[in-house]
């Protein structure tokens, strides 16, 4: 039987039983919680630094696998013989969870066989998940990469041996779901309070701080609510709803927040839909004496009308279809309809007046103690499919190099097996996506960045921490995201130990090359 989709809390509902669920209900477009706390109350206080771009569009796209994805499943070691001892390493510390090669094992005909790929920088051929061929093609075709062992560090950390150590700082928190997502979110692993995400550290350093207007609203749209990756000082993260089929919205219904009356969309709304929105226009128009009542009827009547624009926008827009471009799947709550979403914010781009923009999707349901085998054979088609429509809604539209796609986790899971899953560990392999992904070398060869470690278990690793494979990243998050931040354009001086500061411990100021060198800056 086929797993069910793993929907987030909110979504049990309708958006028009939200909408009845009180006075402020569920936009379309955006919704009150990220209007309200997308005010720019306090735009004046930040300083007057902006980093310069171009002119040319750019856009980075962070998909974040809630509950810890178990990267050592994605991107395994393969081999080039039958009786190869990385694979046999492999074998023998994952056991019952241990995936089948192609070419060299016989086929499985649930959970399929490892595709191999070359990795040109060690010459060692890796195996991709069975589920993903579309990444294995990306990979092949020079247009993803992955960087391997990456995890949340204050400093670098060589070892086992140089982890006990108590003099060296470690991330708080160790092995928590809740403390790592912080962490990766924040760059700041040494912190339970800090309220800030990387990503709208940069959007505050992005955007015009004195000429700050509703044009800003848009420069961090996320499908997943408030996330806390792209809360700034000015910026906010403005909330769009995945675009979801009929199936998941109650038939062809709309449900609008805010409507001009003798508008179009007014007159095609329902009549309980005129009402809500003649209530919000009451509301957005009243005159108010006090000083703060009028700032929140002005904030709130700009936050209606940041919906109305943004509606306006990506309806004018239409993705492109035909021959060698696949479809989104927008037929449940997962990535291909958040990613849509976010393709539809970049074809509207121009009428939204962006030239930098930032986006989060989430994906849950990687948390897999148990069923881990048949839990990734269902949900990574969906990711497989997902990223392939993205690639190419983004080569049809001629904007392949001046978007990134990069993924993150909680953290990556344990090497041996519980019985019927992987438990939570540290370093994990994550990849890449874009026109920009440096191969570095010949066309038609690819490379993994990073260092893939030796899949062994306890005395047999010295990055082994538990006995069970808790592999100590040897590639910070920091250095991860500093690349993703070099080639948006921030400038390796203050400004990137601004958005991220740690990083002195990892890449050193002012240095011309990138901190791995996974992208290219042009």
């Amino acid at each position: 039987m086929a797993r069910q989709p793993i929907l987030p809390k909110y979504s049990q509902f309708s958006r028009r039983e939200l909408l009845r669920g009180g006075a402020c209900g569920m936009m379309t477009s955006a919704t009150c919680l990220s209007t309200f706390v997308n005010l720019k109350l306090t735009s004046s206080a930040l300083a007057a630094a902006t980093i310069p771009n171009d002119g040319n569009y750019k856009a980075i796209v962070c998909i974040f696998f809630n509950g810890g994805i178990d990267g050592f499943q994605v991107l395994t070691p393969f081999g080039t013989t039958a009786n190869d001892p990385d694979y046999s390493a492999y074998l023998a510390s994952r056991t019952n969870m241990a995936l089948k090669r192609q070419g060299w094992d016989p086929v499985d005909p649930v959970y399929g066989n490892l595709m191999p790929i070359v990795d040109r920088a060690t010459g060692k051929t890796f195996g991709i998940h069975p589920r993903l061929p579309h990444l294995r093609d990306l990979y092949n075709q020079g247009r993803a990469t992955f960087i391997a062992n990456v995890g949340t560090l204050i400093e670098p950390i060589a070892d086992k041996l140089m982890f006990e150590r108590s003099d060296i700082q470690k991330p708080v928190g160790l092995f928590s779901h809740s403390d790592f997502q912080r962490h990766w979110h924040t760059a700041l692993p040494s912190s339970r309070l800090e309220s800030q995400g990387w990503g709208g550290r940069m959007a505050d350093l992005l955007t015009d701080p004195v000429n700050d207007s509703q044009v800003n609203v848009y420069t961090a749209i996320s499908t997943a609510g408030n996330a806390l990756w792209e809360r700034g000082t000015r910026i906010r993260p403005y909330s769009v709803s995945p675009q979801y089929s009929n199936e998941y919205i109650g038939g062809a219904e709309r449900v609008y927040s805010f409507a001009l009356p003798g508008t179009q969309r007014y007159q095609n709304l329902s009549r309980y839909e005129k009402s809500i929105s003649d209530i919000r226009n009451d509301l957005a128009n009243q005159t108010y004496t006090d000083v703060l009542e009028k700032t929140i009827a002005h904030e709130r009547n700009a936050s209606f009308r940041a919906a109305e624009d943004y509606q306006s926008a990506i309806e004018a827009v239409t993705l492109p279809s035909g021959p060698g471009i696949l479809p989104f799947d927008v037929t449940g709550y997962g990535l291909g309809g958040q990613l849509a979403s976010v393709a539809r914010a970049i074809k509207a781009r121009t009428a939204l007046n962006q030239k930098r923009q930032i986006f989060f999707v989430e994906v849950h349901g990687w948390d897999n103690h148990s069923d881990l085998l048949p839990a990734l054979n269902d949900q990574l088609p969906e990711v497989d499919r997902g990223l392939k429509a993205f690639h190419d809604f983004l080569q049809a539209e001629g904007l392949l190099n001046q978007v990134t796609t990069f993924t993150v986790s909680d953290f990556g899971r344990t090497i041996s097996s519980n019985g019927v899953g992987s438990d939570h560990a540290w370093g994990n392999n994550m990849f890449v996506m874009g026109g920009a992904v440096n191969t570095d070398g010949p066309a038609g060869t690819n490379r993994i960045w990073g260092t893939y470690p030796e899949v062994k278990l306890g005395a047999q690793s010295p990055l082994d921490t538990s006995d069970r494979g808790t592999y100590v990243p040897l590639l910070s998050s920091d250095a991860y995201h500093a690349e993703i931040c070099r080639w948006i354009g921030v400038p390796n001086d203050d400004l990137l130990r601004t958005i991220l500061p740690n990083i002195r411990n990892f890449y050193g100021q002012g240095s011309s090359g990138l901190p791995i060198g996974f992208l290219r800056l042009t």
